[in-house]
């Protein structure tokens, strides 16, 4: 596993980078590289799996269904 979360972050890039620190029949662990990408207006993610996450540098928003604000 990585020493560091934020070493190693490129300047920009494109698209999210995802990577697989940690995998198991029970969890999974990614660290997620993004500048502001973001889902298209009106793309709903939907996943059967929970899900738990943290932002170690930045800010980012979440909508929950049901609700209009971002939150």
């Amino acid at each position: 596993m990585k020493a560091n979360f934020l070493e190693n972050i490129p300047n920009s890039i494109n698209a999210e980078i995802i990577e697989i620190l940690q995998n198991s029949n029970d969890f999974r662990i990614e660290r997620i590289i993004s500048f502001g990408q973001r889902s298209e207006d009106g793309f709903w993610y939907d996943q059967e799996e929970n899900e738990w996450v943290i932002v170690l540098k930045g800010n980012a928003g979440i909508r929950f269904e049901g609700n209009s604000d971002i939150i």
